[in-house]
């Protein structure tokens, strides 16, 4: 179990990793190739990447909870095909009619003229359109191989999906350019990785049979949307935050600024799944358990110990981002790092509680996630509206951060109510932490002062920062053996370089 949890772990940091390297090489030749504006209408029609959310119906996360806990059986496979159909039937006619009234979502969601509504547009979005039917229902068999604790094998799979789907990308930006040639890219590699993840699938369940499929298929499918309903309305939800605020940028403010938006919104998300997908093996994992207090040591270890791991990254990323969007895209420098900054920031703070937003998922909260996003796009909508008058663009930065604070506050809160724990156990880990946190900002403000090159401050100070925090970490104590042991074992190669680099000899638990 530990050595799965580990690969799941490492594998979904690996495919982010391969993700993060090649939209950071493709958006600036975008941009260079096809102008601003149509990278802000590329990223305006990739929105409807986001409306999967509206049309997964909570079935894939529903489907890992049911297929983890029944593990290979007869219902389970009822599970499955009920899943299937049940999105299969919903979004044909959702997608025919997004395609059919496509000008429609042109003019009055995206606020595009006419001038860019053109063939390529239209068959971009349309590719756009038929490349989330494949990916919906890809992830069905995914959810499959992450019940059985293969987060490894569907990460594989997104690895190559990634590395088709950006590589294409770049490649007809290079020898085709036009939203033409990226239309094909789009459905080339969506289509492979759907027949990669049901070869996957069939490769590790074996078998499948519905015999008798008749008799429990309603009772089933009441099952899997009743669960799946209130994790179907988080999701829905969290459609009207980020996405809703680059369509109210489009409206309230102007094109370019949703470009702006993007490319900063765009590193955070990247960076947000680069971490976050370190923690995705452990929603599996907690939907297996059945021991309450073995979930909350689970749980409270490891926001803990990230609490601290995070504020060299923070801190990092607060004096290197003007310095990476510069050498990066090298315009509009300004806007782009500051957006970066704050809500990049907010983000890593709100890493720190993904563990207990998962066991509300797993364990029959799923009522207070929707709770916790409608949060999110309240706080937003309210902080966009009342500054934009004063603010203008950073009224949506502003929004994003009160969002993002506000729904770490409530997630604390159901922590503490349902598992009556916290992330800190007394005030002398407080106090450490703030230790880490200081020492961690007078050597970047000392760095930042002296260092005048942006790719110096690029490679120095995430290093510095990072080996002040490392002596700091062994000093205070901060981790010890019995802790990293729930994770990986002791004679693993991983498990004996962290404890060498992290743990100081003579550590007791604390």
């Amino acid at each position: 179990m530990k050595k799965q949890l580990l690969w799941g772990s490492l594998s979904g940091t690996l495919q982010l990793i391969v993700s993060t390297v090649l939209i950071l090489i493709t958006i600036p030749i975008f941009i260079d190739k096809l102008g601003l504006q149509l990278y802000s209408i590329f990223s305006l029609l990739r929105l409807f990447n986001n409306v999967n959310v509206f049309l997964n119906l909570g079935l894939n996360t529903s489907l890992i909870k049911f297929v983890a806990g029944q593990g290979k059986s007869l219902q389970s496979n009822y599970d499955i095909a009920v899943s299937f159909i049940l999105l299969f039937m919903f979004l044909i006619p959702v997608s025919a009619l997004s395609i059919y009234y496509n000008n429609f979502i042109f003019v009055n969601l995206f606020n595009l003229d006419s001038i860019y509504i053109t063939s390529e547009t239209i068959t971009l979005f349309d590719s756009i359109i038929i490349s989330n039917c494949m990916l919906l229902l890809g992830q069905i068999f995914s959810a499959v191989l992450d019940a059985q604790q293969k987060v490894y094998l569907s990460n594989f799979a997104l690895i190559l999906y990634n590395l088709l789907y950006w590589g294409l990308i770049l490649f007809s930006l290079l020898k085709f350019p036009g939203l033409t040639s990226i239309s094909y890219s789009i459905l080339v590699s969506t289509s492979l990785w759907f027949v990669i993840v049901i070869i996957l699938f069939r490769k590790t369940w074996g078998t499948f049979s519905i015999i008798n499929f008749h008799k429990y298929c309603i009772n089933t499918a009441r099952k899997q949307l009743s669960y799946g309903f209130k994790l179907y309305l988080s999701g829905s939800i969290s459609f009207f935050y980020e996405p809703v605020t680059k369509i109210l940028i489009s409206h309230f403010i102007g094109l370019n600024e949703v470009a702006f938006f993007d490319i900063a919104v765009r590193v955070k998300n990247q960076i947000w799944n680069l971490i976050s997908r370190l923690f995705y093996p452990i929603f599996p994992l907690v939907s297996m358990m059945s021991d309450k207090n073995s979930i909350k040591n689970l749980i409270h270890t490891v926001e803990q110990k990230t609490s601290f791991l995070i504020i060299p990254v923070i801190i990092s990323f607060i004096f290197i981002a003007k310095s990476f969007t510069t050498i990066w895209i090298g315009e509009d420098v300004e806007i782009i790092s500051l957006t970066m900054i704050f809500i990049t920031s907010g983000y890593f703070c709100a890493i720190i509680v993904i563990p207990i937003y998962q066991y509300l998922m797993a364990k029959g909260h799923p009522g207070k996630t929707v709770i916790i996003q409608l949060v999110n796009v309240f706080v937003n909508s309210i902080l966009f509206f009342t500054t934009l008058h004063w603010l203008g663009y950073y009224a949506a930065v502003v929004g994003s951060v009160g969002a993002i604070m506000s729904s770490f506050s409530l997630t604390l809160f159901y922590q503490k109510k349902y598992l009556d724990s916290l992330i800190l156990d007394n005030f002398k880990q407080l106090r450490k932490l703030l230790l880490i946190l200081g020492i961690n900002l007078l050597f970047g403000l000392i760095l930042s002062e002296f260092i005048k090159s942006d790719l110096l401050m690029l490679l120095l100070i995430p290093i510095v920062l990072f080996s002040v925090s490392i002596f700091t970490y062994r000093k205070l104590k901060i981790f010890n053996r019995a802790e990293l042991s729930k994770f990986s074992d002791e004679d693993s190669i991983i498990f004996k370089y962290v404890d060498k680099i992290l743990i100081a000899k003579g550590t007791s638990d604390t």
